[in-house]
C-alpha cells in the first residue's frame, strides 16, 4: 500500500503502476487533493479520511479493484448538527433465563391478529412461497446468491490500530460463508477504512442521548452508562449501603423494587484530595466530583485533535469526550445502503451489546442508519478463541438482514415491551406453538413454524432453572417448563461455543428474502 500524506490526515490506497500515465494520474490525483482540502477544511482541524478495497468472495485478502478514495465530511463539534430521530432494533446479550415451577395461570383473552413485521402482501410472509423456497435449496439447478457488504473499519488518524484486524476479517469472512452455504447463499465485501481518531475513540450509545440530557439532573433511558457516569450521576445510588448486584440499568428496568438505582460502590471511594491533583482516579470520574476536577480528560493546554484512548473522558461538557449516541456515527460516516449492506465495527457501550441488524421490514432498511452494528470492544465482530468468540455475532445480524427474526421473539422481546408476563401473555405476538402452526395465524413469535418457542436462553441446553439476574420467561404463560427450545439455533442466544445451524423454514425465508427483495445487494447489479 501507499501513503499521502497531507497537512489534515493519511489517505491509505493500493498503488497502481509506475507508467507515465500514472505518475501524471497521481499529480492530478495530489492537486485536486490540496484543492479540496483548502475548500473544505479551512475552518476544521481535521477530516475524515476513506480507503475503499474491494475483495473476491474466494481470496478475500486480494485486492481486485481500486475503489476511489472519498473525503469525507469535516467533524463538526458534536452539538452543532440536528441529530436525526431514529432508532435501531438490537442483539441483546442478557443473562440466561431458566424455568421455575409454579402455580398455573389462566391465560387472559388474546389480543387481535399480530401483524407485526407482518406484510400479506409480500410473497416471503406467504407460507407456501417460503415452503416452496425450502424445497428449491435441494435443487442442484437452484443458483447461490451472492450480496454484497461494505466493511467499515475505524482507525487512528495515522492508520494505526484497526477496530478489526486483516486476520479477523479474512476468518470472520470465510465462517459467514461456510454458515450460509447450505441456504445458497454467499457474500463479497469490500472495506471502508476511516482514519479518524475521534471516531475509533469514542464509544457509541445505543440509543439517542445528548450533552443537555446528561447534564440536566434527570434519569434518561438511553444515557445510562458507564461512559456517561451514568446519566451525569442521576440513576446512581445515593447511599453506599446500596445492594451490589443492582450494577446496571438493566436491573433498574428488571427488578425496580430490588434495584432502585445503580449500585457502583466506587463512588463512595474518591477523597476530596484527590480531586483535580493531575492523575485520573477512576472512583473520582463523576459528575458529584467535577469528573476528578478534569484530570480525565485532555487538559485545555493539549492540541484540539487530542483524544483519550483509554476512554476515560466522561465530561459531557468536554468537546472530545469519549462517547457519542449511535445517530451521531451515522451522521458522520454518510454511508449509503442503497446497494450494500454497510457492516460497522466500531466500540460501544454495555447498551449496544454485542452488536444489531435493521432488518428488511424496518423503514431505515435502505438508509444511511440502515445495515449492521458490531461492538469491537466486546469482540462483536472477528474471531477470540481464547474469549469463546467465533464469529457467530456476525452471523446472526446478517440473519436479521435476511429477514429472519430472533427464535425468542414471542416470548422475552415481549416481555421488555410490555413491561410484566401477564401483559406478554395476552399480546397477540406471544407463540404458544411454533408460528406457523396455531389455528388461524402465521404471524407469531419468529414467524418460523419448525422453531419451537423458547424464552432467551444463553445456555446450550434447555432452559431448566431460573436466573435470578433477569425478570424472564422462566416458563411458559401455562406455566410450563421450555422443552425442546431450539438453543442450538444461530437465531437464539447461546453462546458462540454451542453448535448451530438454521432451519429448514430459516433457510427457505433468507433464499426468498435475497430473492425478491435485495436485489440491488447482488454482486454484480
Amino acid at each position: 500500500e501507499t501513503g499521502i500524506n497531507a497537512e489534515y490526515g493519511v489517505v491509505l490506497g493500493h498503488s497502481g503502476t509506475n507508467s507515465m500515465a500514472s505518475s501524471w494520474s497521481l499529480l492530478l490525483f495530489c492537486a485536486l487533493a490540496s484543492l479540496l482540502v483548502s475548500v473544505y477544511c479551512a475552518d476544521y482541524e481535521r477530516v475524515l479520511l476513506n480507503s475503499v478495497e474491494q475483495h473476491s468472495v474466494l481470496e478475500p485478502r486480494l485486492p481486485i479493484q481500486n475503489k476511489k478514495r472519498a473525503i469525507s465530511p469535516p467533524l463538526p463539534e458534536l452539538e452543532n448538527f440536528q441529530r436525526p430521530v431514529t432508532d435501531v432494533d438490537s442483539h441483546d446479550n442478557h443473562h440466561s433465563c431458566s424455568y421455575k415451577a409454579g402455580k398455573s395461570v389462566t391465560l387472559h383473552k388474546r389480543q387481535a391478529t399480530c401483524t407485526w413485521g407482518f406484510r400479506p402482501d409480500f410473497p416471503c410472509e406467504n407460507p407456501e412461497t417460503r415452503a416452496r423456497y425450502a424445497n428449491s435449496l435441494s435443487y442442484a439447478s437452484t443458483p447461490t446468491i451472492t450480496l454484497k457488504y461494505n466493511l467499515v473499519i475505524l482507525h487512528a488518524d495515522d492508520g494505526s490500530d484497526p477496530t478489526a484486524t486483516d486476520e479477523q476479517i479474512r476468518l470472520q469472512h470465510a465462517i459467514l460463508n461456510d454458515a450460509y452455504r447450505t441456504s445458497k447463499i454467499q457474500f463479497t465485501y469490500t472495506i471502508q477504512r476511516v482514519l479518524s481518531s475521534a471516531l475509533r475513540y469514542r464509544v457509541v450509545l445505543r440509543n439517542s442521548c445528548s450533552r443537555a440530557q446528561v447534564e440536566d439532573n434527570t434519569t434518561t433511558p438511553s444515557c445510562v452508562s458507564q461512559f456517561t457516569g451514568y446519566d451525569g450521576g442521576s440513576a446512581l445510588c445515593k447511599n453506599s449501603n446500596c445492594d451490589p448486584s443492582c450494577d446496571s440499568y438493566a436491573d433498574v428496568l428488571e427488578r425496580p423494587s430490588v434495584c432502585p438505582c445503580v449500585c457502583v460502590p466506587e463512588v463512595f471511594t474518591c477523597s476530596a484530595n484527590r480531586v483535580g491533583n493531575g492523575v485520573c482516579d477512576p472512583d473520582c470520574n463523576f459528575a458529584q466530583y467535577r469528573w476528578d476536577g478534569g484530570d480525565c480528560c485532555p487538559l485545555p493546554s493539549s492540541p484540539s485533535t487530542a483524544i483519550n484512548r483509554n476512554f476515560t473522558c466522561r465530561d459531557p461538557a468536554n468537546a472530545l469526550r469519549n462517547w457519542y449516541d449511535y445517530s451521531d456515527l451515522y451522521y458522520f460516516l454518510n454511508l449509503d445502503s442503497t446497494f450494500q449492506i454497510n457492516v460497522v465495527v466500531a466500540p460501544g457501550d454495555e447498551s449496544a451489546e454485542l452488536g444489531w441488524g435493521v432488518g428488511p421490514n424496518d423503514n431505515k432498511f435502505f438508509t444511511s442508519s440502515g445495515g449492521i452494528f458490531l461492538n469491537s470492544r466486546l469482540r462483536g465482530f472477528g474471531v477470540y478463541v481464547s474469549e469463546g468468540k467465533t464469529g457467530l455475532t456476525f452471523v446472526h445480524m446478517m440473519g436479521h438482514i435476511l429477514g429472519l427474526l430472533d427464535v425468542h421473539a414471542g416470548s422475552d422481546l415481549l416481555l421488555q415491551s410490555e413491561g410484566s408476563k401477564s401483559a406478554a401473555c395476552r399480546h397477540p405476538c406471544y407463540e404458544e406453538q411454533p408460528s406457523l402452526s396455531e389455528a388461524g395465524s402465521s404471524s407469531t413469535g419468529d414467524l418460523i413454524n419448525d422453531t419451537r418457542p423458547t424464552p432467551y436462553n444463553t445456555l446450550c441446553r434447555d432452559p431448566l432453572t431460573c436466573g435470578v439476574l433477569r425478570n424472564t420467561f422462566c416458563s411458559d404463560c401455562q406455566d410450563t417448563a421450555w422443552l425442546s427450545t431450539p438453543y442450538n439455533n444461530i437465531m437464539s442466544g447461546s453462546g458462540d461455543s454451542c453448535p448451530k445451524d438454521f432451519t429448514r423454514q430459516q433457510r427457505g425465508r433468507m433464499y426468498c428474502y435475497a430473492d425478491q427483495f435485495l436485489k440491488a445487494y447482488w454482486q454484480g447489479f
